[in-house]
């Protein structure tokens, strides 16, 4: 329910996407549907890489802000926070190796 003095979102986009499909705003206005149900701008999705049928993460912090991440996003995340904390000539596997022949060995 719409609390007396908020204010309503609604469907028109407040920000457009350029024709090479980049983002002039990140900003979009949307409206809530019956069941609480938003849709989510063609653009978004692209840039999410998100479809039909896919599952999301909704994750709304402490001010109420609420965050949608897909899942090939979230991968994309998770690989850069893995390149930056492991050196590119580091093999995860061959250490892995090696630590269990140590351990067989003892």
């Amino acid at each position: 329910m719409n609390e007396p003095g908020k204010r309503l979102w609604n469907a028109r986009p407040t920000a457009g996407v350029d024709q090479d499909r980049t983002h002039k705003d990140r900003r979009v206005d949307v409206k809530i549907g019956p069941g609480g149900r938003i849709a989510i701008p063609e653009a978004f999705r692209e840039a999410m890489e998100a479809g039909e049928g896919d599952t999301l993460v909704a994750v709304i912090d402490g001010d109420g802000v609420v965050q949608l991440t897909s899942a090939s996003a979230a991968l994309r995340m998770a690989r850069r926070i893995v390149s930056e904390a492991i050196p590119g000539e580091v093999s995860l596997s061959d250490s892995l190796i090696e630590d269990r022949r140590r351990e067989a060995g003892r």
